[in-house]
């Protein structure tokens, strides 16, 4: 469905296509190679407006030449811009209806995995061959139903009491030493942010010489994995159905303007 969900056209540029042009009407060059149909299309162009070119560039956002010239062969650029947005009119309905259905049960699945809390937060630096390790203790429990061989957590770290973090980063928390985390389980982690040197960013001279230092952990939902390393929730489809529902409004629109 990626010609479904890539085209992403705000409707603030959308307006009256109806308005007959000859730029918009002309027929294009799309069985006689790519140079034939790009002079064709330079050439349609020059008589259309900054909305109907936009319009014309989200049609075929997803289209080779190959695909343009067997849907629409030597059309204008009118026709093009009807056809793709009848085939998002005709196709997204359905997949949005199936998308909402994936996000509730994403949505649930990933309430279940954010029951695993990393408490009793501790942010030390320790120096060692390398030089400064920020280095995170927590203990880890788990409260969700589910068994993890692996996590990622997003960490962040807040310095004097401050709102907005010092400090960033991902990190990855593997339980397959430990025999997995099952659920009910609680474990002592310390996590060492950044590679043999240590990441930068945890240890500028702010950080080193702030009076507090306040490390905040967040269970990231789309990285668990089972005792099988199998993702339970998996990336969320949140992203894909907004598009889908944008560009859904956009054929809405074209089809009135056109």
């Amino acid at each position: 469905m990626k010609t479904l969900v890539s085209r992403i056209l705000p409707c603030c540029i959308l307006a009256a296509l109806a308005a007959c042009s000859n730029g918009i009407d002309k027929p294009l060059v799309t069985a006689k190679g790519t140079d034939a149909y790009r002079a064709s299309l330079d050439e349609a162009v020059r008589d259309m407006d900054k909305r109907q070119i936009a319009a014309f560039d989200w049609a075929v956002s997803n289209l080779s030449i190959e695909t343009l010239n067997a849907r629409y062969p030597n059309q204008s650029a009118r026709k093009i811009i009807a056809g793709e947005a009848d085939a998002v009119l005709k196709e997204a309905p359905e997949r949005i209806a199936g998308l909402e259905q994936e996000m509730a049960a994403w949505a649930s699945a990933a309430q279940e995995i954010s029951k695993v809390t990393a408490g009793d937060l501790s942010f030390r630096l320790e120096k060692d061959f390398f030089g400064l390790q920020p280095i995170i203790r927590t203990t880890i429990h788990n409260g969700s139903k589910h068994g993890y061989s692996t996590l990622h957590w997003y960490a962040e770290l807040y310095l004097d009491g401050a709102t907005k973090p010092a400090a960033s980063a991902e990190l990855i928390d593997l339980y397959k030493d430990q025999g997995g985390l099952k659920p009910g389980d609680q474990q002592i982690r310390d996590f060492k942010v950044g590679f043999v040197s240590g990441e930068d960013e945890w240890k500028t001279i702010e950080i080193q010489k702030a009076s507090q230092r306040a490390a905040k952990l967040v269970v990231i939902p789309e990285s668990a994995q089972d005792f099988g390393d199998r993702l339970i929730a998996g990336p969320s489809p949140q992203k894909t159905l907004a598009d889908l529902k944008t560009n859904l409004e956009v054929a809405q629109q074209i089809k009135r303007d056109l």
